[in-house]
């Protein structure tokens, strides 16, 4: 059995539709996490702030959106991924990176993460094959969780670091379906 975890997914009703029925994943051209895919949450909580941030966002756009979906799915971690959880791994990525404006004579080597991942992702044939990138965002300008401030004496843990997939084929998807909706 291969290793996986239960994602979340926060989006408009026609994706989240589209994901569940048909296996479409609902792609993001992000640039600032770990570039083109679809992104999972590790927990409800994170997805649920998610949609609500969502909902909030669009009303300052022409059409506002009502109502989110949160999916609930498999995300398969049939090796290889891309962990930048992992130091060794960033150490790698800093490398190929490396080479990469070496190679290309890159003048610019200074560029949002996402978009590194993605131009190094369509030039090494090696990182193509990893199919889903986990990392863990910062979270810190959010407030702590009331108990965890208040209460314990000593903390040594924090509920402002987040786990964040994100999965690029959807053969490291399985049993995806609809799990809450946000108003």
């Amino acid at each position: 059995m291969e290793p996986n975890i239960i994602g979340y997914h926060s989006n408009t009703e026609d994706k989240a539709n589209k994901f569940v029925n048909n296996g479409e994943l609902a792609i993001s051209p992000d640039t600032y996490y770990l570039g083109k895919g679809m992104y999972f949450w590790d927990n409800i909580g994170n997805a649920e702030y998610w949609a609500a941030e969502k909902i909030r966002k669009s009303k300052k756009e022409k059409k506002p959106i009502d109502k989110v979906l949160i999916c609930r799915a498999n995300v398969i971690l049939k090796e290889p991924i891309l962990d930048l959880t992992d130091s060794l791994t960033i150490e790698d990525l800093k490398e190929l990176w490396i080479s990469y404006c070496e190679k290309k004579k890159e003048t610019k080597k200074r560029q949002l993460l996402g978009t590194i991942i993605d131009i190094l992702m369509d030039f090494f044939p090696v990182l193509q094959e990893m199919k889903v990138s986990k990392c863990h965002g910062d979270y810190s300008h959010h407030k702590m969780a009331y108990f965890l401030d208040k209460y314990v004496e000593k903390l040594y843990i924090t509920n402002n670091i987040k786990t964040i997939y994100c999965v690029r084929c959807k053969t490291r998807i399985a049993d995806q379906r609809i799990f809450d909706t946000i108003l």
